[in-house]
C-alpha cells in the first residue's frame, strides 16, 4: 500500500507547490488517511528501542526505522536543506560549546549502524556551564536544545531511569528530510516533543541534562552528545562543517510564551 503524501507550504525551507492539507492525506482509494502514519511512527520508536537493547544491528528492526524514513519523505514531498543550521544548543556559540574543537569526533571502521557499541566516539559531544551540576545555567535556567533544520521526530525517548539498559539517557531523534540524514540529541533532562511531530529550525526541542550512564558520574561535564547519520544506513556522519557554521539562537525558557523563530508572529 502506497503511503500518503502531502505538501508543506508553511516549512521555512520551502517545498513543492501547496496542495493538501498536512494534516490529512490520500491514500491508495482516495480517501483521507493521517500522515504521519501512527502505526509506522509507532513502529519506528520500538525498532529503535530493540536495535538499542540488543546493541545489534537486527536487519528487520533497520528496515522498520528505513520504512518510516521513506513514509516521511513521502509525507513531505521535495524540500531543500536548510544552508545553515541552527546550533542545536541555545545561548552558546558554536566555537564555545564544540568539545575538543570538533576532534571529539572519532569514527570506527567497525560501526555497522548506530547502535554498534565501543566502536569509537560518532559524535560531538556540546558543552554548557553547568558548574553545579543541576542542568541550570549561571541565572538558574534550563538548558534548551533546538531543532537544527526543518524536521520529523522518529523518536523522543523519555522517562530515564538509572536502571534503564538503553544509552543515551532521555534523548531525540530527528530525521532532516531535506538531508536524507538523522540527528540524536542525548544526554536531556526533559523531552518535550512527540514521535511523528513536525518542528521547525529552532523549536525546542527539550532541556540538557545529565542523563544516560555516562553523563551521570560527577566527573562528567554536563553536554549534549550530538549525532548526525545517514538515513540508508544509519551509519555516523560527520556534522562539524555544520555545526561551526551554525546559527546560535537566543532562548529564554522562563519568558512569556512566543512564536518560533522566523514565524510570521515573530517578525
Amino acid at each position: 500500500m502506497a503511503l500518503p503524501l502531502w505538501s508543506p507550504a508553511a516549512w521555512s525551507q520551502g517545498g513543492p507547490d501547496a496542495g493538501s492539507s498536512p494534516d490529512a492525506a490520500v491514500g491508495d482509494a482516495g480517501t483521507p488517511g493521517p500522515c504521519p502514519n501512527p502505526e509506522v511512527v509507532q513502529g519506528a520508536v520500538e525498532a529503535d528501542a530493540k536495535l538499542r537493547l540488543t546493541n545489534e544491528c537486527l536487519p528487520e528492526e533497520l528496515a522498520r526505522l528505513a520504512a518510516a524514513v521513506k513514509m516521511y519523505d513521502q509525507c513531505v514531498g521535495s524540500v531543500k536543506p536548510a544552508k545553515t543550521w541552527i546550533f542545536p544548543v541555545a545561548n552558546v556559540p558554536p566555537g564555545e560549546a564544540i568539545g575538543g574543537d570538533g576532534q571529539g569526533f572519532v569514527k570506527n571502521r567497525g560501526i555497522v549502524c548506530y547502535v554498534t557499541p565501543w566502536a569509537g566516539h560518532p559524535a560531538h559531544d556540546l558543552f554548557v556551564d553547568d558548574r553545579y551540576h543541576k542542568n541550570l545555567d549561571k541565572n538558574g535556567k534550563p538548558f534548551p536544545t533546538l531543532a537544527v533544520e526543518d524536521a520529523f521526530v522518529m523518536v523522543a525517548h523519555d522517562g530515564w531511569t538509572p536502571e534503564d539498559r538503553s544509552r543515551g539517557g532521555n534523548y531525540v531523534m530527528l530525521y532532516l528530510p531535506g538531508r536524507k540524514q538523522v540527528t540524536y540529541y542525548a544526554h536531556l533532562d526533559k523531552v518535550l516533543v512527540k514521535a511523528g511531530d513536525k518542528v521547525s529550525a529552532g523549536q525546542v526541542l527539550g532541556t540538557i541534562g545529565r542523563t544516560g550512564k555516562n553523563a551521570v558520574p560527577r566527573r562528567s561535564q554536563t553536554h549534549l552528545h550530538f549525532g548526525l547519520w545517514d538515513a540508508e544506513s544509519f551509519r555516523p556522519v560527520n556534522s562539524y562543517p555544520l555545526l561551526r557554521a551554525a546559527k546560535m539562537l537566543a532562548v529564554d525558557l522562563t519568558a512569556p510564551s512566543a512564536p518560533p523563530p522566523g514565524s510570521a508572529a515573530s517578525k
